[in-house]
């Protein structure tokens, strides 16, 4: 006797619930013990009947059961999918954020030396400036040798040289203030310069 199992059996076996196996198994063997000698065929008709109900519920409870396992590991498959897909997408975005803060550092140093030389530079020209007009200058009066100038052009001449000292005193100090002043806008215009720059890149300093 033949028996026609079909096409790709042994895959169609192996890939089968064990349940359902089984109850393959099952059903042969209780097919087999009709052809036993003693088999009464009435009571083994009446007890394939239930055996056969009870065969059918367990193939599809098996089947059902595999179909929720398959559906399931589909599900975790997608989701780790999904998860590994938003991992790459977020290390992009990272790497993205990475490259602009440090290329906002990169501004930020660049921009604080350029300001670090301008200050140097002004202040290196105002103490250029200082010094230039913080020298008292000499008030020298030489008459020529050969003139002879009275007690009464002497006084005249000595108090035009003391008010004139007062009056170089006075400007240089005037001066002197102005140049403190101009110092102290320079610097003020600096340090707001400086703090513009962190308040808008406050990441530089990460």
């Amino acid at each position: 006797m033949a028996l026609d199992v079909g096409a790709d059996f042994e895959k169609r076996w192996l890939n089968a619930p064990q349940a359902v196996r089984q109850t393959y198994i099952n059903d042969l063997t209780r097919i087999c013990e009709l052809f036993a000698a003693d088999v009464r065929l009435d009571d083994w008709l009446s007890h394939n009947k239930q055996a056969q109900l009870q065969s059918y519920e367990t193939i599809e409870s098996a089947y059902a059961g595999l179909k929720a396992r398959l559906l399931e590991e589909a599900r975790i498959r997608r989701q780790h999918a999904l998860e590994k897909s938003l991992a790459e997408k977020r290390a992009q975005q990272q790497a993205y954020i990475d490259d602009l803060q440090l290329d906002e550092r990169l501004q930020y140093q660049a921009q604080t030396q350029q300001l670090q030389a301008l200050q140097q530079q002004l202040s290196q020209e105002s103490t250029n400036y200082t010094e230039r007009y913080t020298t008292t200058p000499t008030l020298r009066f030489e008459p020529n040798a050969n003139t002879v100038i009275s007690p009464e052009i002497q006084h005249a001449l000595d108090n035009l040289k003391i008010r004139l000292e007062l009056e170089a005193e006075v400007l240089i100090e005037q001066i002197q203030q102005s140049v403190n002043s101009l110092n102290q806008k320079i610097q003020q215009a600096a340090d707001e310069e400086i703090r513009h720059l962190l308040e808008q890149h406050p990441s530089s300093n990460t």
